[in-house]
């Protein structure tokens, strides 16, 4: 009984401990701002000393990395990132001691640091210039394009050419199109990362209209197109969006491929509450044959089915 009582006193002095201790994590408060040529995240540091010690740098898989000798916390909009969490076009997730921020792909980058407040300054140059005066009847639609797979989960794979690789490259090719002709486009994933389905649905769960696209390779020489059509209320504006954005695809393909193609139910559960037109799409098996000539025409297509769904919604 005495041991008991023994236990259950160095029990609570333990959990009153981890308690304050966790209270007391330090907090990096996390702004991201867009412009033209970069992006900016500055990180907001209580103490000068937090600044000083806090290290940033860049990897050279597109991930900043931002870490302290001790534990910590960074706020962004008074939410602690506790998990996975997609902040505009970056995905950031905590470990023990460091936060891994997947960024677009860039090609230089500047860190600084800052006094009164105390903050450090990140700007990440990209690939290409981010698009801010685009004409209002190509801001109307949210346009998500989602390459299926990665990290550990690398889908089908044919010689040294994963699905995983090949649809993140495809993904970036469209959005890189749409770009330069003035639409804007966010990218699910921009570098080999394993993202649920839920963390996938989250970037266009605030966006009122637009087009999710999910690119997939088929373990088949078929194109095989999923929606969630059936889940869409009828007469909506986003259910008259899908069913354009259906019947673009569905001519695009027919016109320019010897392939069949199947439309199909989307049967994933967690998409039934998800009211943004989702469009998976699974390209025949051979485009894992490092054919140029048809990969750069399924790219070619992808776009400009986006592109005339685009237009179209702009001529009504």
């Amino acid at each position: 009984m005495n041991f008991l009582k023994i236990f259950l006193i160095f029990f609570l002095i333990y959990s009153h401990s981890i308690c304050l201790a966790q209270e007391e994590l330090k907090k990096i408060t996390l702004k991201v701002g867009k412009h033209k040529e970069f992006y900016r995240l500055v990180l907001h540091c209580d103490e000068e000393h937090t600044k000083d010690s806090l290290n940033v740098i860049a990897l050279k898989n597109n991930k900043v990395k931002i870490s302290l000798p001790e534990e910590f916390n960074i706020e962004f909009q008074n939410k602690t990132l506790t998990e996975g969490e997609f902040i505009k076009e970056f995905y950031i997730k905590k470990f023990n001691k460091y936060y891994l921020i997947n960024t677009p792909q860039f090609k230089d980058y500047k860190i600084y640091k800052l006094y009164s407040p105390h903050r450090v300054v990140i700007d990440i140059y990209t690939n290409q210039l981010i698009t801010t005066d685009i004409p209002s009847d190509k801001k109307a639609l949210s346009i998500i394009i989602d390459a299926g797979h990665g990290g550990k989960d690398v889908g089908i794979s044919y010689q040294n050419m994963t699905e995983k690789d090949l649809t993140l490259f495809i993904a970036k090719e469209i959005s890189a199109k749409l770009t330069k002709k003035g639409i804007n486009s966010l990218l699910t994933r921009d570098s080999d990362i394993e993202l649920s389905i839920k963390e996938r649905l989250k970037i266009g769960k605030n966006q009122k209209t637009g087009i999710f696209l999910s690119i997939h390779i088929s373990n088949m020489e078929i194109f095989r197109i999923y929606s969630n059509y059936e889940k869409i209320q009828r007469g909506t504006k986003n259910n008259r969006l899908l069913e354009q954005f259906l019947n673009i695809l569905k001519n695009k393909i027919e016109k320019n491929y010897s392939e069949s193609i199947s439309i199909e139910k989307l049967r994933v559960y967690k998409i039934k509450s998800f009211n943004l037109p989702f469009v998976m799409i699974e390209i025949p098996k051979k485009s894992l044959l490092n054919d140029n000539k048809y990969l750069s025409k399924i790219i070619e297509n992808l776009f400009e089915s986006i592109n005339e769904l685009i237009s179209l919604k702009s001529d009504t």
